[in-house]
């Protein structure tokens, strides 16, 4: 339930000693107490946190700061990504390519602003949720203006707790060159544009033989020719959306249905997410040479997630799964389908955003990549 987001005991007990340091002891009380403060106190959740540009695109019920958060609204009303903006696009055609960096994954101290509202719900309490956990009165509390992200409010919190390293170490090699390259083609060059082209692929390390990047345009990064696919004579990236579109400086793109977006994680391993209804929005840098709030969101059944900690090393059996599996089915606040929902309708699906940051590079070759399934690995 909403005050009760500890671990259980049963799954404390299971540690061996000397995992229970002093870190871990204090990492799990923030996980227990963040997301109480996030929800129980301010179940209807803050408007706000973007500019005023934004928020006025975004949400035209939404009062507008600039910076910070606004104060709690009288009502909740659920804050989507902006609809497509009217008109044809611009006659001009140009191409851009960015490679993400600076993810979020502590997310601590952005509880209520990564993510949108996926369900159209503003959920405080058992009573306003979708559907229903596994005891009768949990919930996963919505940030603010519905916002949902349980996988970033309530399990990344819990992997964080035991693994401290987690956000540096993804960081780290995402800026040797093991990252996502987002590109946006058949565009007008303005900030707004009713109709792009939005790809993303899993890159293969960088070309030309550089060891880091020097993000200054000129990176110019190998790409998997795994997240490529053959369409009789053409091929094309399988992530795609060539009905993607640009609204006040605000991309918004759809990630095909399961398609895997790969990044890597702990220990060598990478992690992939595959998403229902995945959306990726970024907000474009005044220079068209960078993007920030670059947000991958969408649902992901839990099913999908248990084979992915498979692929990510956190074994069945391992102390850290009986901890992530925990969170999960504490976290749980969607539907597979999302055409039903019901208070009483067991949930099999969790919400997540993840934020980044990007800046301009070029692309290069297509190349091999391994993506091992450390469980797998494990058990030859």
């Amino acid at each position: 339930m909403c005050s009760l987001l500890a671990l259980p005991q049963e799954t404390l007990g299971n540690f061996a000693p000397d995992m229970l340091t002093f870190e871990l002891v204090g990492n799990l009380l923030r996980w227990s107490i963040l997301p109480l403060l996030a929800g129980c106190l301010d179940p209807v959740g803050f408007q706000g946190g973007r500019d005023a540009a934004a928020d006025a695109v975004i949400d035209a019920g939404t009062d507008a700061v600039d910076g910070g958060f606004d104060a709690e609204p009288p009502v909740c009303e659920p804050t989507r990504w902006p609809d497509t903006p009217s008109g044809p696009g611009g006659l001009e055609r140009m191409e851009r390519y960015f490679a993400l960096r600076d993810v979020v994954l502590d997310q601590g101290a952005a509880l209520a602003r990564i993510g949108w509202d996926l369900d159209g719900l503003c959920t405080a309490d058992a009573a306003s949720r979708g559907c229903r956990g596994d005891a009768i009165d949990s919930f996963a509390p919505d940030g603010r203006a519905g916002l949902d992200n349980a996988f970033g409010t309530m399990v990344l919190p819990a992997i964080t707790a035991v693994r401290s390293d987690l956000e540096r170490t993804v960081r780290d090699r995402m800026e040797n060159g093991e990252t996502l390259i987002l590109g946006i083609r058949d565009w007008n060059g303005t900030d707004t544009d009713s109709e792009v082209t939005f790809s993303m692929v899993r890159t293969a390390g960088l070309a030309d033989g550089r060891e880091e990047p020097r993000w200054d345009g000129t990176d110019r990064y190998l790409q998997d020719e795994d997240g490529f696919i053959d369409i009789g004579p053409l091929t094309d990236n399988k992530i795609i959306d060539k009905g993607a579109y640009l609204i006040d400086g605000v991309l918004v793109g759809r990630i095909p249905e399961r398609q895997p977006v790969v990044f890597p994680w702990l220990d060598g391993s990478t992690i992939g997410l595959t998403l229902l209804d995945g959306q990726v929005t970024a907000r474009l840098g005044p220079d068209l040479q960078t993007l920030s709030e670059v947000w991958i969101t969408g649902r992901m059944s839990v099913f999908d997630v248990r084979r992915m900690w498979d692929e990510a090393g956190f074994c069945e059996g391992d102390d850290i799964r009986r901890i992530v599996d925990a969170s999960v089915n504490e976290a749980l606040d969607m539907l597979i389908n999302d055409g039903i929902s019901g208070a009483d309708i067991f949930c099999d699906a969790i919400s997540i955003g993840i934020e980044f940051r990007a800046r301009q590079v070029e692309l290069g070759d297509r190349g091999p990549v391994e993506r091992p399934n450390q469980c797998d690995d494990n058990e030859t």
